[in-house]
């Protein structure tokens, strides 16, 4: 199954009339599925309460204006569509008549009243920055990453792609989801830190203090697994296998990246490596043979030379710095 954040995004275009023809025909081949119909029944749901949440802030008789407008948009588009053409084929019926329904309410939702609207930030490569969303939260988004969320935040959800740490307000009344393309973070109130770089093998969610319940979204809503987090415990969804664990971890190794240093605490090359590519925006490579050496660090404001030369100093390799990419040659432990 294609990701929910492709499938919003195939919504979203086909919504506006910017879907190509092979896109539109990704999408209905999609919502002719069982999967598919959930998703947009789902979808239409958080569309209709963002019309209700809207509603709460209007005045009486412009609010039954509106509902007067939803019943006749309703029986216009049961006038406009002939069921007789669908007879022959009762699924291409349902997804024509759900899309209609979610057209209606998107409609209602974004076109007539225009109050909400969704807020992207993004960063690129070697750039990070601190958002503070409408509740007081604080999210530091690492470099080449990107947070979504909808201007209304009557429930507090945000979307992530890449890696970000939170800090929550705490509000027992509204719960904070994070969502990636695979899982799913409630918290209430606490500081955590979320890496889901599509280039990794798994997610990673490290909780720093509170607790967070994490869910599987990874083959939908329904039927994935659950696990809770305690402070200092890291989980990890693998893709592939579409599994979690979790496991404890001291604070004291958690990459505190977000406060301008990373740490390391006897970590593999393979490990270390992708991290240091990251947050100096360099090709680092290294020979094979060096993949599993271990090594601690605690990076606070060092240059990659700087970086570079110890691990030059404390094996014996030998250092090329080429444009845009270091060599480290040589066997880097023994």
């Amino acid at each position: 199954m294609a990701s929910k954040i492709y499938i919003q995004s195939l919504l979203k275009k086909f919504v506006e009339n910017r879907c190509s023809k092979e896109e539109q025909t990704e999408l209905f081949n999609f919502l002719n599925t069982p999967e598919g119909q959930y998703f947009l029944r789902e979808s239409m749901d958080v569309e209709w309460d963002a019309v209700e949440q809207i509603n709460q802030d209007l005045d009486p008789a412009v609010s039954q204006r509106i509902l007067n407008k939803l019943h006749e948009s309703v029986a216009e588009s049961e006038r406009k569509w002939n069921r007789r053409w669908f007879a022959d084929n009762a699924r291409v019926w349902r997804v024509a008549a759900s899309l209609i329904g979610f057209l209606i309410v998107f409609g209602l939702g974004q076109q007539l009243y225009g109050k909400f609207k969704t807020y992207h930030y993004a960063t690129e490569k070697g750039q990070r920055r601190t958002i503070i969303l409408p509740d007081g939260s604080r999210v530091s988004l690492n470099n080449n990453s990107a947070l979504t969320f909808n201007s209304g935040w009557n429930s507090r959800n945000v979307t992530l792609s890449g890696e970000a740490y939170f800090d929550v307000s705490h509000d027992k009344e509204k719960p904070f989801f994070v969502e990636t393309s695979e899982i799913e973070i409630k918290v209430l109130g606490t500081a955590f830190n979320v890496n889901a770089y599509q280039s990794n093998k798994t997610v990673e969610t490290m909780l720093i203090r509170g607790r967070v319940l994490i869910k599987d979204i990874s083959k939908g809503e329904e039927g994935g697994g659950e696990l809770v987090l305690s402070p200092n415990e890291v989980a990890f969804f693998d893709r592939k296998q579409s599994t979690m664990t979790k496991t404890s971890q001291a604070a004291s190794e958690l990459k505190f990246w977000h406060r301008g240093n990373l740490v390391f605490e006897d970590e593999p090359l393979h490990v270390i490596i992708p991290e240091l590519e990251k947050w100096f925006d360099t090709r680092i490579s290294i020979d094979a043979q060096s993949r599993n050496c271990r090594f601690s660090l605690n990076i606070d404001r060092e240059t990659l030379p700087e970086v570079m030369k110890l691990f030059e100093v404390s094996s014996g390799a030998k250092l090329e710095f080429k444009k845009k990419e270091v060599r480290l040659s040589g066997a880097l432990c023994h």
